[in-house]
């Protein structure tokens, strides 16, 4: 699943929370620019899988789904990515690292996150910015 999470910059432009990975931690060189996600375990509920999977990958507790934006079964990973829309919490900083926790294959490595605005956004990994044009600023 995928956790589109954001906020309106200053001058109310929309921003979308991004990471970056450093190069080597999964012997990559660079997974490019990705957005927090993950897996749904066995029994889990996908709006309970993401937000278990904002706080393993970002920390950010208190969050809640503001609109669930598509699903799509990806055949090579025999698995369906369920696309979640959150608001971020008030106060939270421009950008921060964060040592994912969880039983992953990422646990223990270090993400850079930061804000960025949508508009003029590079693309991100792995089609990750599929269902970017259905993001609408939450009330």
């Amino acid at each position: 699943m995928l956790a589109y999470i954001t906020r309106l910059s200053g001058d109310g432009a929309l921003e979308l929370l991004v990471f970056k990975q450093p190069p080597g931690q999964d012997g990559s060189m660079d997974a490019g620019l990705q957005v927090p996600g993950g897996t749904v375990d066995p029994g889990e509920a996908p709006e309970l899988a993401v937000l278990r999977e904002v706080f393993e990958e970002a920390g950010l507790q208190g969050l809640s789904v503001a609109a669930k934006l598509g699903e799509l079964y990806q055949e090579e990973w025999a698995h369906t990515r369920h696309v979640f829309h959150l608001p971020a919490p008030a106060g939270l900083p421009d950008a921060w690292d964060h040592i994912v926790t969880g039983q992953g294959l990422d646990r223990g490595w270090t993400f850079h996150y930061r804000f960025e605005l949508i508009s003029g956004l590079p693309p991100l990994a792995g089609d990750q910015g599929r269902w970017l044009g259905l993001l609408r600023p939450a009330n």
